[in-house]
This record gives C-alpha cells, structure tokens and sequence, in this order.
C-alpha cells in the first residue's frame, strides 16, 4: 500500500554571523500527495529568519532548489503516512532577517 500523504520538511541550522550555531528546527513546507524520488530536486518558495523562527520569505518570488535526502514511511497508520526529508539548510540570523509580519 503506497502513502497517501506526505509531509515534506527540511533541518535548518540557525546560525550567528561568526558562523557559531545558535538552534537547528524542522521547517515544514506542507504536505504532497506525490512521492518524490530520493536524490531528487524539489523547487521550494525561499525561506528565511523572523527573529529566531523560521518562515517562508514573501517579498519576493524567488525559490530554492533543495534534494530529497529520505522518504521516511509510517506504517503504523492507515493509510500508511509519509515523510520526504530535504537536504538540511542553514540561514544566518543578520544575513536571513526578513523583518516583521
């Protein structure tokens, strides 16, 4: 039985402009219902820093193109769940600031 719904997230690395790390979080874009392929390249909307909480970057359209790392399965639900796993990003808390709300 293949998974109906993904949940797609990412490891980002927090870090200070001395490049020291400051916290990592898990970034969650969403959820699909395709599976992408490990080694894969996914386009994602850009994301940066608000204060220390990660958020996508809405001036601008620009995006990332990120690799699938892992697909991870949860077969203990049904339907079966899933997770793709992207490559780990890291943004620098100064460099990556995208202001207030």
């Amino acid at each position: 039985m293949m998974s109906k719904v993904y949940n797609v997230i990412q490891q980002v690395e927090i870090k200070d402009m001395n490049n020291e790390p400051i916290t990592t979080a898990v970034f969650t874009y969403g959820t699909s219902d395709f599976a992408f392929h490990i080694g894969s390249t996914v386009i994602v909307p850009r994301i940066g820093l608000r204060e220390f909480e990660v958020v996508y970057d809405t001036r601008t359209q620009e995006v990332d193109r990120v690799e699938v790392l892992s697909i991870e399965y949860d077969i203990r639900t049904n339907p079966i769940s899933g997770t793709i796993i992207l490559k780990p990003a890291t943004l620098i808390l100064g460099l990556h600031d995208i202001g207030q709300a």
